[in-house]
């Protein structure tokens, strides 16, 4: 037996997925040790599945305009804009989680620690309107369940 530790790097031509994987090679020569029986890799082959995965179109999930969590956000939104802050609140899980870009990469803030951020961003800040810009686009991932909206701006594609 022998065997080695290396690395494989390429650009698969058709897809483009890059490849950057170590491998560890098991190799079983014949008796007398001249040639090469068989090869045993073993690797992360995941990329792999990516490559055959990239041959062919493949949806991931639906992109709506209007929909059902759309006006939910709507209503959560405009609720939280006139100071009623209870009912806005009441279109969240109590599980909820926050992410803000001012936030260290990475940090989320509970749902309890949200609404403590609210209420001093209250206590120094009067809202006098929140104003939509663009359109809403909701949409549902097939591959991992995640549901996600965006507003695109004035002109965005």
């Amino acid at each position: 037996m022998g065997t080695d530790l290396g690395k494989i790097y390429g650009v698969q031509k058709k897809t483009g997925v890059k490849l950057d994987i170590p491998v560890h090679r098991l190799y079983k020569l014949n008796n007398e040790g001249t040639q090469i029986e068989s090869i045993f890799d073993y690797a992360d082959w995941r990329v792999y599945e990516e490559i055959w995965n990239s041959f062919s179109d493949r949806e991931n999930g639906t992109i709506y305009i209007n929909h059902a969590n759309i006006n939910s956000v709507r209503k959560s939104v405009h609720a939280f804009e006139n100071g009623e802050l209870e009912k806005s609140y009441a279109y969240f899980s109590d599980d909820a989680t926050v992410s803000d870009i001012n936030l260290p990469y990475g940090t989320k803030l509970s749902w309890d620690e949200a609404k403590a951020n609210d209420q001093s961003f209250l206590k120094t800040w009067e809202i006098e309107s929140i104003d939509r810009v663009g359109y809403p686009d909701y949409f549902e991932y097939n591959l991992r369940e995640i549901f996600l909206m965006y507003y695109l701006g004035e002109g965005s594609d």
